[in-house]
Order: structure tokens, then C-alpha cells, then sequence
């Protein structure tokens, strides 16, 4: 018997008219539709043939719903995974379902799509490559300082994905670990209420200080000002003055000495042990 095919197919992220022809062709043909909320998809189920097999495919249910689903491609049965918006897997369920699939030597297809990662970039005006997608923030001010901080020396425009609750106290991390560069958030992409606002964190944190943030939103930082040829080989020779600073910035977000170092030691190149002795060891 011959294996089924798991189709990864990418939905509109807000206008039902960017789905596309194979997508709905993919669609009508799969044995079974995998996706992230049933309830959510039905504006696109709806246009389906009747009686299909539906099943939810969410966070919190993937790994009990994998076995079922490997075993029904395992039987010839072809299967569409969508999330709610855009492409499984990228910050939403299917990385998991994926890779296992790979791993069994069972065929997995792309179905390409809107992006709201590709979307928001091009429209930021920010330069395009090279860029890095680092998906949610953390929620939490620590974890979220820290996940910033590691970008720091990437040369070129950083992308993240954020709720509308927690942007303002994201730009203000921006802020405080990116000080005054360009940045960029992008929401309701492809809706009649998207918006993209550029400026920098501080200034666009003015600009929606009395707004009511809806949807999902996009954050682009323009790190393109970083010297490609001088992101280990001169961050690995800064003056013990700068490291110091850097290194009290990161206390003075809450980090410990031991976590400072850590990530220090990942934005420099250079082992902890030398930093601690940098920072703490007094030459005669």
C-alpha cells in the first residue's frame, strides 16, 4: 500500500481572497483536514465539499492527535494541515507533525501561501535581506530582554510576531536593548484596518499610547547598521568600558550575574571565564 501525503497548506492571514486555487483544490481532495481550530476555519471549510473529515490539530493536543494522524497517512490517506492564518508551522502547530512525518519517510508537500512575515517586511521599506524570523516574544520582561539581546549582532532586519496586549511593553524592550534604531509594526495585514506605523520604539510607542491594538501584529527591527565583518571579531576586543556597560544594562533588566555572562559570552564569542575576568578582574 502506498503512503498518503501530508499537505502543509498555508491559508489567507485576512483576506479570504488570497487563498488560493490549489490550496482549495488540496483542500476538497484530502482525506482528512487537520487544523489549528475547527471553529476558526469554517469561513474557509465552508467552501468545501460536504461530509469531509475534519479533526483539530492545536497546541495543547498535537502530540496526542500525532499517532493517529501518522498512521492514517501510513494507511494511504492524505492529509491537510492548516492553522488559523498563514503556514502551519511557522509559529503555529505542525513543526512537530512535520519532522516526525520526515523522519518516517512519509512524503510531505508545501501548498504556498500569504505570509505575514514576507508581507510586513517588504512593506516596512526596511532592507530585505538578510533577515531573521525570532516568532513570539516571551511574555515575560526577563525572558523577553533575553530573547532580544541575542539578535543584537545579526546585520539586517529582525521579525517578530506579537500579541496586541503586550506590544507596548515589547517597544519598550525594544527600546532599552535597541536604543534609537528604526522599527517597524505591522498589523491586520491584508484587512481593510491594516496599518503599518514606522518610526522608532519610542516614537511609535507615543503614536499608540491611547490605541486600542487589534490583531496580530508584526515587529520589524532595522538592524542593518551592524558591520557584518565586525560582529564576533570586534564585539570579542570591546573596551572593558563597554563591556561593563553592557553588562550592568543586562543586570539593570533583571538578569543575573551568571545569566548576563551567558549571554554576553553568546553575543561576543568570547568564553565566560574571560568576560568574568574582564569585568571583575582588576589589572594592576
Amino acid at each position: 500500500m502506498s503512503q498518503g501525503v501530508l499537505y502543509i497548506v498555508a491559508t489567507p492571514i485576512g483576506n479570504l481572497n488570497d487563498i488560493s486555487l490549489r490550496a482549495l483544490e488540496i483542500l476538497n481532495n484530502a482525506d482528512i483536514i487537520a487544523c489549528e481550530d475547527t471553529r476558526h476555519s469554517q469561513h474557509i471549510l465552508q467552501w468545501l465539499k460536504k461530509n469531509k473529515k475534519i479533526v483539530s490539530y492545536y497546541k495543547f493536543n498535537e502530540k496526542k492527535r500525532l499517532p493517529m494522524l501518522l498512521h492514517s497517512l501510513k494507511e494511504g490517506k492524505s492529509i491537510a494541515l492548516i492553522s488559523d492564518a498563514g503556514t502551519p508551522g511557522l509559529s503555529d502547530p505542525g513543526e512537530l507533525l512535520i519532522q516526525q512525518a520526515i523522519s518516517e519517510g512519509i512524503p510531505v508537500d508545501i501548498i504556498p501561501g500569504p505570509c505575514a512575515i514576507i508581507a510586513a517586511l517588504v512593506l516596512s521599506g526596511f532592507k530585505i535581506t538578510p533577515f531573521m524570523f525570532g516568532g513570539y516574544l516571551p511574555s515575560k520582561a526577563k525572558e523577553r530582554n533575553i530573547h532580544l539581546s541575542r539578535f543584537k549582532q545579526f546585520p539586517g532586519t529582525i521579525v517578530f510576531f506579537e500579541t496586541p496586549h503586550r506590544i507596548k511593553k515589547c517597544l519598550i524592550a525594544i527600546e532599552n536593548v535597541y536604543n534609537n534604531i528604526p522599527v517597524c509594526i505591522a498589523r491586520e495585514l491584508t484587512k481593510l484596518n491594516q496599518e503599518i506605523i514606522r518610526g522608532t520604539a519610542a516614537t511609535i510607542l507615543n503614536n499608540i499610547e491611547n490605541k486600542t491594538m487589534k490583531g496580530e501584529i508584526t515587529i520589524l527591527i532595522d538592524n542593518s547598521s551592524i558591520d557584518k565583518n565586525n560582529m564576533h571579531d570586534s564585539t570579542s576586543q570591546l573596551q572593558i568600558a563597554d563591556i561593563q556597560a553592557e553588562f550592568n544594562k543586562l543586570i539593570s533588566q533583571g538578569l543575573s550575574k551568571q545569566e548576563a555572562l551567558k549571554l554576553l559570552s553568546e553575543i561576543t564569542g568570547e568564553s565566560k571565564k574571560n568576560l568574568y575576568a574582564r569585568i571583575f578582574i582588576k589589572k594592576d
